[in-house]
């Protein structure tokens, strides 16, 4: 997909690099033709970034009170996103590098029951190791994969 200008890049943020599914690139790329001029997605009044504290308080919290589920917070929608890579495929590497942390034990013993196939497919790709050998007079004594 072409970028259309003033559209901020696809891999970036403060936090760390993450690449958005086009169809949420698509939806940022109408919503930055739709507010020309601005530099980024929401702005503080003055036109600047604006800070953690000041965004919650501007954006966030009237979100919450005007949905119609438990309020969420920051740890919760961590979990869910990281429930959601998971779901897609991703392994414990790709979530912490979208996570912009080290892999760490933490994240298995907390995430690992959401891999509940990871050992059979191990065990599986571990099969393309394993040589059978002929027993001494079997054909030509060559071996088996």
């Amino acid at each position: 997909m072409d970028e259309p200008s003033g559209v901020p890049p696809r891999r970036g943020t403060a936090a760390g690099p993450v690449t958005l599914p086009d169809p949420v690139h698509a939806e940022l790329a109408r919503h930055m033709e739709a507010w020309p001029g601005n530099e980024t997605v929401s702005s503080s009044p003055n036109g600047d970034v604006p800070r953690a504290t000041s965004r919650r308080r501007r954006f966030w919290h009237p979100a919450v009170e005007k949905g119609e589920s438990r309020p969420l917070d920051s740890p919760t929608l961590r979990h869910t996103a990281i429930a959601f890579w998971i779901g897609t495929g991703a392994n414990l590497l790709e979530v912490s590098r979208r996570l912009a942390i080290p892999v760490r034990p933490s994240l298995s013993t907390k995430y690992g029951q959401l891999f509940p196939e990871a050992d059979s497919e191990v065990s599986g790709r571990l099969s393309g190791f394993y040589v059978v050998r002929k027993a001494v007079g079997d054909d030509d004594g060559a071996e088996e994969k």
